[in-house]
């Protein structure tokens, strides 16, 4: 038997919006669905109940490849407009789910969003780590400037 150590990585990127801006981008469904899949990636929300406990599933599709990725799982926590905890789990992967923590920091000059991924295996934490920056960026472009 082997023991995979699991990892964390965190992801800080500062946008210059309000935190209330940037919150509502992400428990809007359909503002979440213009940034919320890396690179080409469109996504849907197939379902979103933004409430503790409550579930989210979105499809991202790279028409280009022909590939659909669905993620799913449910909000542990929502404390507007500071914090979203939630379950984190692909439909087509075995594994158990991981633990997504974003804070929405309050700056000078816009918001910062602190994205805390925990409980991923080492080839989960690098692709992790490239999705969130991508679609950080899209993110970005999505909500109104401050």
């Amino acid at each position: 038997m082997t023991c995979t150590e699991l990892q964390t990585i965190e992801i800080r990127r500062l946008i210059p919006a309000e935190p209330q801006e940037v919150f509502e981008a992400w428990i809007d469904p359909r503002l979440l669905a213009r940034w919320f899949a890396p690179g080409e990636l469109v996504a849907t929300v197939d379902c979103f109940e933004p409430t503790a406990g409550g579930g989210f599933k979105i499809t991202m599709r790279d028409h280009a490849r022909g590939e659909t990725h669905v993620v799913g799982g449910k909000f542990v926590e929502i404390l507007a407009p500071t914090r979203i905890v939630m379950t984190w789990s692909w439909e087509s992967e075995p594994e158990p789910a991981s633990l997504v923590s974003v804070d929405f920091v309050t700056k000078s000059n816009g918001t910062e969003v602190v994205i805390q991924h925990d409980q991923l295996t080492e080839g989960e934490a690098a692709l992790h780590r490239d999705g969130w920056n991508a679609c950080l960026d899209k993110l970005e472009a999505t909500v109104p400037t401050a």
